[in-house]
């Protein structure tokens, strides 16, 4: 038994080369469009981190400090705004090449006139000019 195909149809090359190309572009566009989108949530990411919390002078006093080790660890500039201790804004000192922190970099920061006094605990929180707050809580030693 011999079989024919002439009289069976099929699609022709050209339409489905079209259509092949048609997908591939459609499939390309939305591996971009997600990558996209990807790449402006990371590029725009703040991280950060208060690494470590050193308390100054002697409690009780209110001339006394708290130092604080911030690392900033996402991928752009941070900009510190304001800095509370237990919900108290506080004055805090940066040196000029300090007061944006790029990323990969550290800042030491001396917060002043605290009043901290020794086995109480705080909340240290740090704010940037984007909103991002930061956050660490401690005991005094």
């Amino acid at each position: 038994m011999k079989r024919s195909f002439k009289k069976e149809k099929g699609i022709n090359p050209t339409i489905s080369t079209i259509i092949l190309v048609a997908v591939a572009i459609t499939v390309a566009l939305a591996v971009a469009i997600w990558m996209g989108g990807i790449r402006e949530y990371t590029i725009i990411q703040e991280e950060a981190k208060i690494s470590h919390i050193t308390y100054g002078l002697v409690s009780g006093e209110p001339e006394n400090i708290i130092v604080v080790k911030f690392e900033n660890l996402g991928t752009t500039n941070l900009n510190i705004t304001k800095i509370t201790i237990n919900g108290v804004q506080k004055n805090f000192n940066l040196t000029e090449a300090q007061s944006v922190i790029k990323p990969g970099e550290e800042s030491i920061i001396i917060i002043c006139d605290v009043g901290w006094v020794s086995g109480k605990e705080y909340a240290t929180d740090i704010r940037t000019s984007s909103g991002s707050i930061f956050i660490k809580k401690t005991k005094a030693p």
